[in-house]
């Protein structure tokens, strides 16, 4: 069993990482469950939905810094069974020198989209518009600092010990929290929340920063040559692209609401999404905590074993989809009837293709992390921007033209992204030297349960009505359980079953 850089396990270092990630994960949807119903009391709807909708029109600027970091946590973790310190170091320096020279434009784009915000966000005030701005320029503030943390947080993640920046994520996330809360209560409003996130966000940087420094006492940049920083640009500029397409991939769906509807539409779909969208992060968590052990076995040119551990992730990635997408829609109008009140639940379909919209994105970025990690996404990325300008344009003319904007935005969306669902798998086995797209009998056998569950899950929706938190919470608790062994066991053959409980096997830390 080979070890890392720690002394542990490839398997118990990826266990770690994910045990932290989502402990952080954990305390960040505790400061949303507990905030986001204050925020909606103490701003309204439509200020709320404004709020998030902002929030969302800065992820596409945040793209513009070059994407230095996200560059160095894949040259890292490539890298990181090599003794050469004096070439990650170089790295790291490669990428501040990329950060810097694409700072002016993160201040130019920032500075254009705050001005235009109002215009994305149907029906707004014109007395909002000024405030709007104002908290649009502060995230923007928000984004030019961001790689004080984000460089070190990418080495340390780079050579498997994110795990250790556990404590200081977690408490910032309820700091955080606590400071928005506090401005909103004060009547301090949008300006208020944005200011509190660049409070955290500079404490939060300076923590990750000393915490690099301890862990890692080489981790210092290095001068690096002209020819290191021109590699390094090429990898990060189609890195930079890539972000601008997941940014769409993620975000696209209340951008184009925004749109074509209202912000009080907007809040009762980013409500009804909320659940979904924690599992797709959480998906997203637990295969990238394992995505620095795939770059080391891809790094040494072992495709056999980079192979199988894809099909783990795969069965792994589809357990969690259809046991959570299967609670979704038995539980969450009632979840979202306790949370905030059943006027913001938007409807039983629309909460089916939601799932299902959570289902098919969970699979393509699993792929879409296996081809970072090769670090060859030039082919990823091209066809990731034709998907998202077949989507994009799908969801718009639906959105606007069916029933409902829910409706149609999410079927756009789906259809583009069915070309990523297609290439992404065939990518990742040309790399590996695999046939990924065989339609197996244990794929039918999938395909076939998690329909039976979903469809089950669905028709059950409307009869079920619960009006307390504890009899949600130990139905909800109950049910899982059953649904996970009923997927465990009818959704997986032997030889998968096995494989899951081998790893588990391995995560002895004696």
């Amino acid at each position: 069993m080979k070890k890392t850089a720690n002394g542990r396990n490839l398997t118990q270092s990826t266990f770690l990482n994910a045990a932290s990630s989502l402990l952080n994960y954990g305390a960040g949807i505790l400061v949303a469950l507990l905030l986001s119903p204050l925020l909606l009391t103490l701003l309204g709807p439509s200020l709320f939905g404004t709020w998030k909708i902002c929030q969302r029109l800065l992820t596409y600027v945040s793209a513009t810094d070059g994407r230095a970091s996200q560059a160095l946590k894949w040259t890292i973790a490539n890298r990181r069974s090599t003794s050469d310190i004096d070439q990650k170091q170089g790295e790291i320096g490669c990428a501040i020198v990329v950060w810097l020279r694409f700072l002016p434009l993160v201040l130019v784009a920032g500075s254009l989209l705050a001005w235009f915000s109002p215009k994305f966000i149907h029906g707004l005030l014109p007395e909002y518009f000024i405030i709007t701005r104002i908290a649009c320029a502060i995230l923007v503030v928000n984004l030019m600092v961001f790689p004080l943390r984000s460089i070190p947080e990418s080495v340390m993640v780079g050579m498997n010990l994110g795990y250790k920046t556990i404590w200081i994520n977690a408490f910032c996330n309820l700091l955080g929290g606590a400071l928005m809360a506090a401005a909103a209560w004060v009547g301090w409003g949008l300006i208020g929340l944005v200011t509190a996130l660049l409070m955290t966000s500079l404490f939060r940087g300076v923590g990750i920063l000393l915490l690099a420094r301890k862990y890692l006492p080489w981790m210092t940049a290095r001068k690096p040559e002209k020819g290191e920083v021109s590699g390094f640009f090429n990898f990060s500029i189609w890195v930079l692209a890539w972000t601008f397409i997941n940014k769409f991939l993620l975000s696209s769906d209340i951008i184009i609401l925004g749109l074509v509807s209202s912000g009080s539409l907007v809040a009762s779909y980013i409500l009804t999404f909320y659940v979904i969208q924690t599992s797709i992060n959480l998906s997203a968590i637990l295969v990238s905590s394992g995505m620095p052990g795939m770059g080391d076995i891809v790094g040494r040119g072992d495709f056999k074993k980079a192979s199988a551990v894809r099909s783990e992730i795969m069965t792994i990635s589809w357990l969690l989809a259809v046991t959570i997408g299967t609670m979704v829609l038995l539980w969450n109008r009632s979840f979202i009837t306790l949370w905030v009140g059943a006027e913001f639940f938007v409807g039983f379909g629309e909460n089916l293709l939601m799932v299902l919209l959570m289902t098919q994105l969970i699979y393509i970025r699993n792929d879409a992390f296996i081809v970072d990690v090769t670090l060859k996404i030039k082919t990823k990325v091209l066809w990731g921007a034709l998907s998202t300008v077949v989507g994009l344009a799908t969801a718009f003319l639906l959105g606007i033209n069916l029933g409902s904007p829910i409706t149609g935005v999410l079927c756009g969306l789906m259809g583009g992204r069915l070309i990523l669902s297609i290439l992404y798998p065939l990518l990742v086995g040309r790399h590996f030297q695999d046939n990924l797209l065989k339609i197996t009998p244990q794929f039918i056998r999938a395909v076939a349960v998690m329909a039976a569950l979903y469809g089950i899950a669905f028709y059950c929706a409307p009869w079920i009505k619960v009006e307390t938190w504890p009899v949600l919470l130990l139905s909800g608790m109950f049910t899982l359980s059953v649904i996970a062994c009923v997927a465990f066991t009818l959704g997986l053959n032997g030889m998968q079953r096995e494989q899951i409980i081998s790893r588990a096997r391995q995560l002895s830390f004696k």
